[in-house]
């Protein structure tokens, strides 16, 4: 059976908003056509299965494709607002270890956290998320389902840390936690993983000015840091954390950056060369202090990065919708329609979801429904000058695109798929 949806507005992220736009789908959810409705009612799947193998349905808001979270920790949702704000990144990591050392919760508190998270996340129009964790028991999260009964995404990945490889490897995939915190031989090892288990591999990357002094000089508050814990540093490169992955071998398609707070232009050159994912998390960047990145100079290289909302204990609340504000504050010169692809499609494409992330014929991802109204529109933190729904209907494509980055977080979310 074909499905026929119209919507005041189609945002198909591969395209300008449609206005009056409509989407046709087969009994799959597979997208056969989208577009002015007028267009995509004439489509010849409709006389061909004719009216008794149709449906038809008309939704009252913004249509577009599902949200992808390309980074977080749900493992840590137990340490919202525990571990405060303020950097330099070593001090900070210092408090999150100093909670989670003198106050450990049990699996069972930790997986009830983190999955009410999830429920949230799912609440607010998130399809998917890249899930990182330390802990064996984070593997077994079992995401609730959300209001359209289906459930979300999750691929987790299991975050290594230390010099050498585990002479166990977990049982879930695997990836690395940074090259500050891993020597070579398990950054390696854990990419050659990665590639076995054909999952992409996960890094925090050039996250702060520390992490560059550190790897560049083996000085600085990391290597303090090291020294009061204890600890031997388990590499000192010589080089800039982007060229020092790229040295040893494991920068490339599969690789997923996360942060690139701190890189050079010929660091963002090399990474589009060999063709490394980017993820920026711009709440977790703020709450941590450690600056803001790049942005224009990964677009102008060839990079799209994807958003995530990393840790609760980084970030003052989880919303890819709020990401995108953040985003939008802190580079004003950004496109609304580049926020948004972020926000979607990049996301898909470092997830490796093959069809995710925009509407188009033959893509075949979750699409969602989003408006302001009811319980969000008045919610205390909703801006007073937040717009109406009759004033968006007769809005122009640019100002709808602007409004989802600006107000999304404050919009009633509804699954169409």
């Amino acid at each position: 059976m074909a499905t026929l949806v119209r919507a005041p507005w189609l945002v198909p992220i591969v395209g300008p908003p449609v206005a009056d736009g409509g989407v046709l789908l087969d009994d799959r959810g597979r997208i056969l056509a989208a577009g002015p409705f007028s267009d995509v009612a004439a489509h010849p799947a409709l006389r061909q299965w004719g009216r008794r193998a149709s449906a038809w349905r008309e939704v009252d808001g913004v249509l577009m494709p599902a949200l992808v979270n390309a980074h977080t920790h749900l493992e840590l949702a137990w340490l919202a607002g525990r571990v405060g704000p303020g950097g330099p990144m070593p001090a900070w990591i210092e408090r999150l270890l100093f909670v989670r050392e003198r106050h450990p919760v049990p699996d069972t508190v930790m997986r009830r956290a983190a999955e009410r998270l999830l429920a949230d996340l799912h609440g607010q129009g998130v399809a998917a998320v890249l899930d990182i964790g330390n802990r064996s028991a984070a593997s077994a999260l079992d995401p609730p389902p959300g209001p359209s009964g289906k459930r979300l995404y999750r691929l987790f990945l299991h975050e290594l840390l230390g010099a050498e490889p585990p002479p166990t490897p977990p049982e879930a995939p695997v990836t690395a936690h940074a090259p500050y915190s891993c020597g070579p031989r398990l950054l390696t090892w854990a990419k050659k993983e990665s590639q076995r288990q054909g999952v992409p591999f996960s890094i925090h990357l050039a996250e702060s000015a520390e992490e560059v002094a550190f790897l560049r000089h083996g000085s600085g508050p990391f290597a303090d840091f090291f020294r009061r814990r204890g600890l031997v540093p388990p590499s000192r490169p010589g080089q800039n954390p982007v060229a020092y992955l790229d040295r040893l071998g494991v920068l490339d398609a599969s690789t997923v950056c996360v942060h690139v707070v701190h890189a050079t232009s010929d660091d963002l050159a090399l990474l589009a060369r060999r063709g490394g994912k980017v993820v920026l998390c711009p709440g977790s960047n703020r709450f941590i202090g450690v600056g803001r990145p790049d942005v224009a100079g990964m677009l102008a290289a060839g990079l799209l990065p994807a958003l995530g909302t990393d840790s609760p204990a980084s970030n003052e609340r989880i919303s890819l919708w709020r990401e995108m504000r953040l985003l939008a504050e802190d580079h004003p010169d950004l496109a609304p329609a580049d926020i948004l692809k972020m926000a979607t499609l990049a996301g898909a494409e470092t997830l490796a979801l093959d069809g995710w992330g925009k509407i188009a014929a033959g893509a075949t991802g979750p699409l969602i429904v989003v408006r302001p109204g009811g319980r969000q529109r008045k919610n205390k933190n909703t801006p007073a000058a937040f717009p109406q729904w009759d004033a968006l209907r007769r809005a122009a494509g640019q100002e709808i695109e602007a409004f989802l980055v600006q107000h999304g977080e404050h919009c009633e979310v509804e699954w169409l798929l």
